[in-house]
């Protein structure tokens, strides 16, 4: 029977090795979003984020997996890969977690030469990605004098770039009017889905029938939640499309580079004001609420910012902004200085205390040196609450649980924007 033919379903993270420095460097993430997009229209596969792309395939080797993804690795990036093979009737995503034993790991790579000689016509390493033979010629920029030896592919994500007319914003005018940027970065977490659609199941199954919690437990095992991730992932995308129109509408399109193209996973806004920064949380915030309105306790969509000048190096960022999802579905940092965690109903109700207008910063500065110097939570808090009441705002925000480091933090975030 066709139910018990074999198949494969195939998750797939892709990487690059590139240490984008220069603003023209960001062309990686242009045709990874153009790459994507191309196999997303393929029957094969089932869904794609700006890094992660679900497959289908067959086991007959009529479309291999190395032939499948070629096009990402001829374009230079990495992908690692999880397989699972199983009869079409036990195929689905849950049986990553629930047949370990069934899926297999693999990396793969773009092909590259067993060994790099060098000579007059290769005379080194990529100095960008480490990995392939850069160019006879160095590529020169113009306003810095600087000469970088690069490879083919690097080149021509910069050529891609500059070809395009992109991010002359962020590699001009931002950096000449010393202004802060912040980069955005949305992402969605399958693993985390896979538990929210469990738990959504039985909740509902639990308020709309009378089945014992046994058989509830059974019927949650049992969810075959591909489909269900389709139709997830489908809505992430309508998400990304209001947040940023409503970014265009509430900043402007002078004070928004679009990093990821028609992806708007990856963007970078200029901060002119103060206060600006969670100004893009409450966007997102709205904008999530309208979309998926179940999901603000346990969010599998995150939203990560990180915030300096304009000049500091992107890669830097991108640890941050590419890191695996925790608890919280908020996370902002200002490089250096605060870093602010928080789940999407705890950051409104921190915004909803009004504690801009709160002139606590060197209440807060003080308690915060109290524990730097005793590393007592409790010596800090009874600094902070010595004359608390004439911060009403302040004492609200103790009594709902927000620590010391937590209001520092949102006082020092709040307070960036307009010219360095």
């Amino acid at each position: 029977m066709e139910t018990e033919w074999p198949f494969r379903l195939v998750r797939c993270k892709v990487t690059f090795p590139q240490h984008p420095a220069r603003a023209h460097d960001l062309g990686v993430f242009l045709r990874l979003a153009e790459l994507m997009a191309d196999l997303g229209a393929q029957d094969t596969v089932l869904l794609h984020t700006l890094t992660t792309l679900w497959m289908f395939l067959p086991t007959d080797k009529v479309i291999g997996l190395r032939d499948a993804l070629k096009p990402l690795l001829d374009a230079g990036f990495i992908v690692g890969a999880e397989v699972a093979e199983a009869p079409l009737c036990d195929l689905s995503s849950n049986i990553f977690y629930r047949r370990p034993d069934l899926v297999q790991h693999i990396v793969l790579h773009p092909d590259m030469p067993e060994t790099i000689p060098l000579t007059h016509d290769t005379p080194r390493i990529c100095e960008l990605c480490h990995v392939r033979p850069s160019r006879p010629a160095p590529e020169r920029d113009e306003e810095s004098g600087v000469e970088e030896f690069l490879c083919a592919v690097c080149a021509g994500f910069r050529e891609k770039s500059s070809r395009e007319g992109r991010f002359n914003k962020l590699g001009g005018s931002w950096e000449k009017e010393n202004f802060p940027v912040a980069w955005v970065r949305i992402a969605l977490d399958y693993d985390r889905l896979w538990c929210v659609l469990k738990d959504l199941f039985r909740r509902y199954v639990k308020a709309n029938t009378d089945l014992p919690d046994d058989t509830i437990r059974e019927h949650v095992n049992q969810l075959r939640d591909a489909a269900l991730m389709v139709d997830f992932t489908r809505d992430y995308n309508d998400l990304l499309r209001h947040f940023a129109d409503a970014l265009r509408r509430d900043f402007g399109d002078a004070s928004i580079e679009e990093i990821a193209g028609e992806r708007p996973e990856l963007l970078v806004v200029a901060l002119k004001e103060a206060g600006q920064a969670f100004k893009i949380v409450d966007t997102f915030e709205t904008e999530f609420r309208s979309v998926f309105p179940l999901c603000e306790d346990d969010s599998p969509i995150s939203l990560s910012i990180s915030i300096s000048n304009a000049k500091y190096p992107f890669f830097e960022h991108w640890r941050f902004l590419d890191a695996p999802q925790q608890a919280n579905a908020i996370r902002i940092q200002a490089v250096g200085r605060a870093r602010l965690e928080l789940s999407i109903p705890r950051f409104r109700a921190l915004r909803n205390l009004g504690l801009e207008e709160t002139k606590a910063s060197s209440k807060l500065h003080n308690a915060a040196a109290v524990f730097a110097r005793t590393d007592s939570h409790l010596l800090e808090q009874v600094d902070l609450l010595d004359g608390i009441k004439k911060f009403p705002n302040l004492f609200a925000a103790t009594s709902q649980g927000f620590s010391v480091a937590d209001l520092l933090a949102y006082h020092k975030i709040a307070g960036i924007g307009g010219v360095l």
